[in-house]
Formats: structure tokens, C-alpha cells, sequence
């Protein structure tokens, strides 16, 4: 039996032919002949994308690999490498079966206003064309989309901007709205209203406050971008927010209650604490805690309090978690407590806030004051013995003679005694302006007094009362107990608390 086909058919060569479509020219020797031998994209906007066709053909009978397949931008400075590339679902090896074609896809990319040169190229298993390179141009162009304004700073104080974005079509013709978004995700800032992608926008044309943007004020600085994409290039603005609390204290650095006070006094002096208006929209200020720090190196563990002497202008230490809104204040109130021994005295307030700029333990205010030292003098009465130095166990030298150190002593009768104040002391400043220091010099009087005797004595002090002399001589006529008390002045007129020193006669 014999079959006899027919029908028509192409005459082609059995090994595989590459040709390919080739504005401007035909291909050959791995090039496009002609004036025009490149694939020229459209004029593309900066920051979006064209995409171009180019059709690879296989001119013979036997299937044609096309392998290793890649877009190439030359480099001559800044430019991106990836300004033409193979667009993301783009094989890179493709089979075209004899006489047949396939397509090939090419984005081109510009992200500046200039002109880019690259390539398509690709190998093959078509005799003569181990490989071929297409050479590619496009030029990028200024967006002729338009997003005004271009930085929207949502903290400022007065407001530079109320988040409404005006968009506008700078070119001659229709473009589309592809997308809105913002780029970082940043909570402060939220899209309220805004084109829908697909929405055109007319040529030469404006749509006025056509983006809103929301903001929620945060506790940190921050920024993001508003990202509108189109068929007329893409348009960005920066978007600024962050509107946190601004702690301020007045005194800001130290708070000194001044020099040379008074060992007797008390002092009162308040602290103001702001939260000053500084962005817009700006968050309440919340007082976590004050307290005063008294570790070291102060010295002041009992010195400084905080604590209201009664008036408005200075009143106690706000509650924990109190609030102070922007431009507001709160007052804090500390007090000096004097002490007798003088001194300087230096603590640290720390003021715990949530404003970002202090972490905890918070804000440090220095606190000081100096007081000076005047205490009152102190009196005590001794016994001298006659005796020269050195001295006795129990005896202190005083100038060249020796003093019994006890409150007490026992004479016989039809005698007399000499009693002393002249260790009486008062204490005085050192270095530091605290009171250590013990000097004699400073008593101006002594006041002698006969406190009691024995019934129907007739005893007496020579010389009593108040006067000059550091000495008293007690004479007594009869048996029993006699009290003499003593009490001196200092020079600034302090008087010192009385002392007394027990005499016993004995027949």
C-alpha cells in the first residue's frame, strides 16, 4: 500500500537561524544594520518604568536555545547598574522551535534625568551566533507628575503644613494613578483620603488637597515618605512628625539657696517644672517621680527636703504621674533645714519625666547652700590643782596649770575652792565652713551663780554673776553640799545651756 502525503511547507535550512525584531534596521553579524540599529525605549519619567517587547526569531527547522539570557546597563559614573534589566517572571533560557518566535520582555528604569545606554544579551546554539547583543537606549525624563508639597513637617510650631498634598499633571497628556502609599509604615502617619489607583488625572491639570494625611503624634522623631506612583513617573514627600514633651526646670542647672545663712533659720525655694510648647500637637508631660538624691558624694542626708511653707508660690511636690500640658508648669518646693554646726551642703534632684531627652533616672538639678557656723558656746567648770604640767591621770593642762576633768570634788571644812570655766569652748569653722573646730578664745563672759547650799549658809562666790573672770572662789562655812553653776556668752552673744559642779564639805 502506498500513502502519498502532500501539502506545503516551508523550505528551511535544518540548523537553527536567529533573527530578531530590529527597529531601524535588519539583524545581522550579531547587529542591527542601519542609521538606527539600537531598540530605543520611550522617553520614560525618573523614578518609574517602561517595559519593551523584543521578538527573538528562528529563522531554521531545528529548535534554537537561547540561553544566559540578560539585560546590561553601562556604568560610566553614578548610574544604576540595573537601569535596564529583565523584568521579575522573565525566563532566562528559552526554546523556539523551528520557525517559530518568542518574546522577550526589558524594563528600562531610569532613576535621573539622562540618557542610558545597555544591552539584551543572550547565547545560542544557532551556527555563527554563539552569542548576540542587542544594544539598547533610553532616556529619562523629568516626572510630569507633580506632589506639592514636597516636605510636610507635622510637628513645627506654628504649623508649616496641615497634611493636605495638592497633585498635579505637568504634561500633555492623561496619566493614571497607580499608587498612594506611605513607604515606611510609620505609625504617626496614616492616609485619610487620597486617589484610588486607576483614577486619571488630566493633562496640564491639578488636584488640589487631593491627599490628606493623618498624624498621630508620637514620643520619638521620626520621618517616612508619601509615595505616589503613576503612568506620569512616581512623586515623593517627606513626611516629618514626632511632637514628644520638652522638660525644662527653673533654676535649669543648680539650685542654691545662697551663702552665709543663718544656723537658726529655715529656708524655702521652689523649683518650676515645664513642659514648654515647642511642637505642634505636642504631648502632655507626665511626672513620674521627684525625690532628692542623697547618696554620695552629698552630704546632706537630713538637709534638704521637699516640703511647702504654706503659700501657693511654693507649694509640696506634685503626685506621682501628674500631667503638665504643653506651655503648662507644676511647682516643687524644697526646703533648707538649717543646722547649728554650719556648713556647705550639696544634694541632687531628680526629676523622672517621660520626655525622651532624660531617661531615668531623669533630670538632675544640683542642689546646694552654705550656712554659718555659730553655734552656741558650751560651758564647762573644772578644778585647777595648782600643779604645773605635765599632769595627772584625770587632770587636763590649761596653759601652764593642771584642771581636774570631774564635775565633783570634796573639800574639808574652813576651806575655800577655786573653780575655773576656762575650758569653756565654742566651735568654729574649718575649711569647709562646717563646725569641727574647738577654740577657747572665743568666750566673752562668764556668769557665776551659787545654785544651793546648805541651809543657813552664808556661802558666796567671789565674783559672781557676769563678768570677765574666767575664775570664781566658792566660800563656804558649812557642812554639806554647795551647787555652783555656770553659764558663758560668745562673742557673737550666744549664751550657752548652764553647767553645774557639785562641791562636798566634809568636817
Amino acid at each position: 500500500v502506498v500513502v502519498k502525503l502532500m501539502g506545503e511547507g516551508l523550505n528551511l535550512p535544518p540548523d537553527p537561524v536567529l533573527s530578531m525584531s530590529c527597529p531601524g534596521g535588519k539583524w545581522s553579524n550579531d547587529s542591527c544594520e542601519g542609521s538606527n540599529a539600537n531598540y530605543f525605549f520611550v522617553d520614560t519619567p525618573v523614578h518609574s518604568q517602561s517595559e519593551a517587547t523584543i521578538e527573538i526569531k528562528n529563522g531554521g527547522c531545528a529548535p534554537m536555545r537561547v540561553l544566559a539570557l540578560k539585560a546590561t546597563t553601562q556604568v560610566y559614573g553614578s548610574e544604576d547598574p540595573a537601569t535596564f534589566a529583565l523584568p521579575d517572571g522573565q525566563a532566562d533560557e528559552l526554546v523556539v522551535k523551528g520557525g517559530g518566535s518568542e518574546q522577550v520582555k526589558v524594563r528600562f528604569a531610569p532613576k535621573a534625568e539622562s540618557s542610558f545606554i545597555g544591552s539584551l544579551d543572550f547565547a545560542t546554539n544557532a551556527p555563527g551566533e554563539a552569542t548576540a547583543s542587542l544594544p539598547l537606549r533610553g532616556i529619562g525624563i523629568r516626572p510630569v507628575l507633580v506632589l506639592d508639597p514636597v516636605l510636610c513637617d507635622l510637628r513645627a510650631l506654628p504649623p508649616a503644613c496641615d497634611g493636605l498634598f495638592s497633585l498635579a499633571n505637568a504634561g500633555g497628556q492623561e496619566l493614571v494613578v497607580q499608587a498612594v502609599k506611605v513607604y515606611g509604615c510609620n505609625p504617626m502617619f496614616s492616609i485619610a483620603t487620597a486617589p484610588a489607583a486607576g483614577d486619571r488625572i488630566g493633562a496640564t491639570s491639578t488636584l488640589a488637597n487631593a491627599i490628606r494625611i493623618e498624624y498621630l503624634p508620637g514620643m520619638v522623631k521620626g520621618s517616612d515618605l508619601l509615595v505616589v506612583e503613576s503612568s506620569g513617573g512616581t512623586a515623593t514627600a517627606e513626611l516629618r512628625g514626632g511632637s514628644p514633651p520638652v522638660l525644662l526646670t527653673e533654676p535649669e542647672d543648680v539650685l542654691d539657696f545662697g551663702d552665709h545663712l543663718s544656723s537658726t533659720a529655715d529656708y524655702y525655694l521652689p523649683v518650676r517644672i515645664k513642659n514648654v510648647a515647642t511642637y505642634h500637637q505636642q504631648l502632655p508631660l507626665t511626672i513620674r517621680s521627684i525625690r532628692i538624691d542623697t547618696t554620695p558624694p552629698s552630704n546632706a542626708s537630713d538637709t534638704f527636703e521637699l516640703a511647702s511653707d504654706g503659700s501657693p508660690a511654693c507649694s509640696a511636690a506634685p503626685a506621682p504621674n501628674t500631667q503638665v500640658a504643653p506651655g503648662g508648669e507644676v511647682v516643687a518646693c524644697l526646703h533648707f533645714k538649717s543646722t547649728p554646726n554650719g556648713g556647705t551642703f550639696f544634694a541632687n534632684l531628680l526629676v523622672d519625666t517621660d520626655d525622651p531627652a532624660y531617661p531615668a533616672p531623669g533630670y538632675l538639678l544640683s542642689v546646694s547652700a552654705s550656712t554659718t557656723c555659730n553655734p552656741a558656746p558650751v560651758a564647762e567648770i573644772s578644778s585647777p590643782t595648782g600643779a604645773g604640767c605635765p599632769c595627772q591621770s584625770g587632770e587636763e593642762c590649761l596653759g601652764t596649770e593642771c584642771h581636774r576633768l570631774a564635775s565633783t570634788s570634796t573639800v574639808l571644812a574652813n576651806a575655800t575652792i577655786v573653780l575655773s570655766g576656762e575650758r569653756s569652748w565654742d566651735q568654729v569653722p574649718d575649711g569647709t565652713g562646717a563646725c569641727t573646730v574647738q577654740d577657747f578664745s572665743v568666750i566673752a563672759s562668764w556668769d557665776w551663780t551659787l545654785v544651793s547650799a546648805p541651809a543657813g549658809s552664808t556661802a558666796s562666790l567671789s565674783p559672781s554673776g557676769q563678768g570677765t573672770a574666767s575664775r570664781t572662789t566658792l566660800s563656804f562655812d558649812k557642812i554639806g553640799q554647795y551647787l555652783v553653776g555656770l553659764s558663758v556668752d560668745d562673742s557673737s552673744g550666744l549664751v550657752s545651756p548652764p553647767t553645774t559642779f557639785l562641791v562636798t564639805v566634809e568636817p
